[in-house]
């Protein structure tokens, strides 16, 4: 079992220690456990900064995999929120902590927070939809430090209005977000916190997941962006039959910014029944 997307209370959104998020996902039976706290450089957003006390968190996270070995194996990871301008200092960061996994997220574009829904204001839906994956390539062209992209089309999670857009409308934008992301030898994760909400699928919406598998992609990861213990690996039945009607056969994790596979038929054999 695998969830390579979780947060701990050492991201600003979360309080719950990184022991006890351990212990709920050794009980689901995880085996590949990936920490992926927030660093949200310069958010726009100024009731939350979204740093880390990197030293702190480093340490906690190897002292828990040598207790917890061979319980389950814990990986070193991040979650990494791309704007253009802090794309610099964000690699920095990243090349000096020399995680095992990053996920490149888009949480605020033109400067504007998705989340408190300033980015939406004067914008039609088809615009926003645009202009959020514009900004969102234009960020994985330029940086180079990151494993995949994460929930790529929770644009449409802040102002449901985006909801009735036609993917078709925004099918080039997308694509073109995608051919970088794979010209690059990177991935896109597969984000099960979407059937938290009205959507009933994992982000991306399978129609993207499926443009994905045509041109050529083949790196996916999945996780539940659980930030409760009681999220962890949630709706991975469906999310897994999402996947396999898309043609994918294998989920990648990562450690050392190394991909590796696993097959989708081991994942499913692993799931336990009471976090269907």
């Amino acid at each position: 079992m695998i969830d390579s997307h979780n947060h701990t209370s050492f991201s600003e959104d979360c309080k719950i220690p990184l022991n006890e998020m351990i212990e709920s996902a050794i009980s689901k039976g995880i085996k590949h456990y990936t920490i992926t706290d927030h660093l949200d450089l310069d958010y726009q957003d100024k009731r939350f900064t979204f740093s880390l006390d990197h030293q702190a968190r480093r340490e906690a996270i190897f002292k828990a995999q040598a207790f917890y070995k061979p319980k389950i194996n814990i990986y070193y990871g991040l979650e990494c929120g791309v704007q253009p301008h802090i794309i610099k200092e964000a690699e920095a960061v990243i090349q000096k902590e020399q995680f095992d996994f990053v996920i490149a997220s888009m949480h605020t574009t033109h400067k504007k927070d998705l989340y408190t829904q300033a980015f939406y204001h004067g914008l039609k839906p088809l615009e926003a939809y645009k202009a959020y994956i514009n900004e969102f390539a234009w960020c994985c062209e330029v940086m180079n430090e990151f494993s995949v992209v994460g929930h790529l089309d929770i644009v449409k999670r802040y102002d449901l209005s985006l909801n009735e857009v036609n993917l078709e409308d925004v099918k080039d934008e997308i694509c073109q977000l995608l051919k970088i992301i794979i010209e690059k030898g990177k991935g896109i994760e597969i984000n099960t916190s979407g059937f938290n909400d009205i959507f009933q699928h994992a982000f991306p919406h399978p129609t993207i997941l499926k443009w994905y598998k045509e041109l050529g992609g083949s790196i996916i990861t999945l996780g539940s962006d659980a930030h409760f213990p009681e999220k962890i690996a949630q709706h991975y039945e469906e999310a897994l039959n999402q996947i396999e009607s898309c043609g994918f056969e294998n989920i990648t994790v990562f450690k050392h910014m190394k991909p590796f596979e696993i097959p989708i038929s081991d994942v499913r054999a692993s799931l336990k029944l009471d976090i269907l």
